[in-house]
């Protein structure tokens, strides 16, 4: 089964051997051994552990992220290759010259597919979802009238009740989301650029500090995914990244949605956004391919804390 790697133990050592990642303890003592062809990604927080050149770069060439994360389970940098797909240089061509109505019709695509995905969230907890999809069929080119943020003010409330306020530098629901969106970044940017785009150049993300504004719009709406998963461990009295907690939110990746071509996991559906994102830079394409809960009816395995503790 497909495998996010998190280390967070110290003084861990880890290299390439024979197409495998092996990890090892400072005495270098053998503890785990894993194919890299199982590995959706590789999650290390700052403790002293160490990796090899070889292995960086054996990571890089298979588009498989390396992401570092800080005490507050929020990314702060993360490996990807330099080459992703043959036709990378006329993809990222084409995502400097994308124009102005390109990235807008895209943003409005997305802004919609985000809203209508976080009433299906309201509506799987049982919280009324009207308020978010009428926001939906307002959205303008480019959501010129801020949609999507009067849809937060309503979503985050309804999700989690009056008190919650999201805010990423506060612990309890809101680390677990920052841990959970960590892991479904990292999952967009391998989508990105094994697709051959350049994850800095977005279309509606302008920090300057920011490398992966591509990864930020591309990911909007899915979201909402993680929250479900998030909402699920608050009602089991999960309300830190524990163990199990973060077990529960890798697996999220693995969670079947409904899409066009039937239900996906979300690791698979991002790889369908980054390049049908091409394509609408191409005009090949009028918008975005995400998943679409108007489709099928949204199945989301959640799983027992037990079926968790064993992931």
């Amino acid at each position: 089964m497909p495998r996010i790697i998190e280390i967070v133990e110290s003084n861990k050592r880890l290299h390439l051997e024979y197409g495998s990642l092996v990890v090892r303890d400072s005495e270098g003592v053998l503890l785990d051994r894993i194919d890299l062809d199982e590995i959706l990604g590789i999650i290390c927080y700052p403790h002293g552990s160490m990796l090899s050149a070889a292995l960086m770069a054996e990571l890089a060439q298979r588009a498989i992220p390396l992401v570092v994360s800080d005490q507050k389970f929020q990314p702060t940098g993360i490996l990807l290759p330099v080459v992703g797909n043959y036709e990378q240089s006329a993809r990222i061509e084409a995502q400097i010259g994308a124009t102005v109505p390109q990235k807008k019709q895209i943003w409005t695509s997305v802004v919609k597919t985000k809203l209508r995905m976080q009433a299906m969230a309201l509506e799987l907890v049982g919280s009324n979802p009207s308020r978010i999809l009428k926001l939906a069929e307002r959205v303008k080119s480019g959501d010129s009238e801020n949609l999507e943020a009067q849809g937060a003010r309503v979503y985050w409330p309804a999700l989690f009740g009056s008190d919650f306020r999201r805010n990423r530098d506060l612990v309890g629901i809101n680390a677990l989301l920052n841990y959970g969106y960590a892991i479904l970044r990292a999952s967009v940017a391998r989508a990105a650029t094994s697709a051959g785009l350049n994850p800095s150049i977005g279309i509606f993300h302008r920090n300057a500090y920011n490398g992966l504004r591509l990864v930020d719009d591309l990911m909007e709406p899915y979201r909402p995914l993680v929250d479900l998963r998030v909402h699920a461990l608050v009602q089991s009295g999960f309300l830190e990244v524990s163990p199990i907690a973060k077990r529960a939110l890798v697996d999220v990746l693995l969670t079947d949605v409904p899409h066009i071509r039937g239900n996906t996991p979300i690791s698979v559906a991002t790889q369908y956004t980054a390049i049908s994102f091409i394509q609408a830079l191409k005009r090949e394409v009028r918008d975005v391919e995400y998943p679409n809960p108007s489709t099928n009816p949204l199945y989301i395995d959640f799983h027992t804390l037990a079926d968790w503790a064993k992931l």
